[in-house]
């Protein structure tokens, strides 16, 4: 059976490489594309004008979709509405001739699938498959033909009553996998960090541009309301706020008590990296989102289940928090946490009114009093 590749951009140029250097039995039928590359004198060219029509290309050649994992739904639906079939007819070029990776996360999912791709001994085995982290899936879903088809599902454990819809909660996603699927749960610490921040509340502002920009922190309100608006009253008290260092140590117990109760259900184990770290370590950026460090921890103890070197080299894995906040001096101190950041934001993008620079504690106050009181 000889291969259709529908591509563009650099993808394209990487699978033809892979495919001229690993996969040299493959017969490349023809090429599909806009572009002008220049390997394309050794092979047959269809332009985009021409594809994808049935009475050209048949079901007697499989199709590799070779874009961008933001660009493969569109092309997808291109090929399903003729009457492809994906899996059978057409398939990712991650995907092509490799176990298909399946993995069901939020924004965590951004950092494990940068991880995993430039993993050397992951990418000779594994191909994941594009999806969206769940709160950017707008189908509401993962296609049951999808996760048919996964050989390994890394996953959170998601609730049926989630947020998001039952049909990513475990329950269902379970049901639609193989016997023989490999299920591999990772850490998530949503809503689970509370302990570092004790001001902050789980609502959320955001930005004109509909962003999250920065969470509720009755401390701030509570100054602000003090001094009405004088910043540099505010300033001093928050500096010189006496926190209960008896609450702080409970609060501080509860949510470690929270993890190990989460950990139980986690197949990548990290609760005795965090106890061992967090006071030398800056490990978390806000109450739901782990830090560079620890999500690198998370994919190297995740990369080794799979059987897989750590081959990464090293460079930034990073989420580009929009939330990152800063934790209370008081609290590190009553914690015995030694580590300092003098900025936070330092890889996000067009979520702070700085330009999307990163930001220090006057900036970062200074934003959440304009954002939060500026309509009072």
């Amino acid at each position: 059976m000889g291969l259709i590749v529908w591509g563009e951009g650099r993808e394209l140029e990487n699978f033809i490489f892979e495919l001229e250097t690993y996969h040299k039995d493959v017969e490349i039928e023809c090429i599909a594309t806009t572009g002008d590359y220049y390997f394309l004198n050794r092979y047959n060219v269809k332009r985009e004008g021409e594809f994808p029509v049935r009475k050209i290309m048949s079901f007697e050649h499989k199709i590799a979709i070779a874009v961008s994992d933001a660009e493969y739904p569109a092309r997808k639906k291109k090929l399903e509405v003729i009457g492809y079939r994906e899996f059978d007819d057409f398939i990712g070029y991650r995907m092509f001739n490799k176990k298909i990776c399946v993995i069901n996360a939020n924004c965590y999912m951004s950092f494990i699938k940068k991880f995993l791709n430039e993993n050397a001994d992951f990418r000779r085995e594994y191909g994941i498959y594009p999806l969206p982290p769940i709160h950017e899936n707008k189908l509401g879903y993962i296609g049951d033909n999808i996760l048919a088809h996964a050989d390994v599902f890394i996953h959170q454990n998601i609730k049926e009553d989630n947020v998001f819809g039952e049909k990513f909660s475990d329950e269902y996603t379970f049901s639609r996998l193989r016997n023989s699927c490999r299920r591999i749960c990772i850490p998530n610490f949503v809503g689970a960090l509370e302990g570092f921040y004790p001001t902050v509340t789980g609502q959320m502002y955001n930005n004109v541009f509909g962003a999250p920009m920065c969470f509720d922190d009755w401390l701030i309100d509570e100054a602000y309301n003090m001094y009405n608006g004088n910043v540099e009253n505010i300033k001093f008290y928050l500096e010189h706020y006496r926190f209960d260092e008896d609450e702080i140590i409970k609060k501080f117990n509860a949510m470690v008590d929270k993890w190990r109760a989460r950990e139980e259900r986690w197949d990548v184990k990290i609760v005795d990296f965090i106890l061992e770290n967090f006071q030398n370590i800056n490990l978390f950026e806000d109450i739901s989102h782990p830090a560079e460090c620890l999500q690198h921890e998370i994919c190297r103890r995740l990369i080794a289940l799979l059987g897989c070197e750590d081959t990464n080299r090293s460079t930034h894995y990073h989420m580009g928090c929009c939330m990152e906040i800063f934790m209370w001096p008081q609290v590190k101190d009553i914690l015995g946490i030694k580590w300092h950041k003098e900025q936070i934001r330092l890889y996000t993008k067009d979520y702070c009114y700085h330009d999307g620079q990163p930001i220090n504690f006057d900036q970062y106050l200074t934003e959440y009093i304009w954002r939060v009181f500026g309509n009072r």
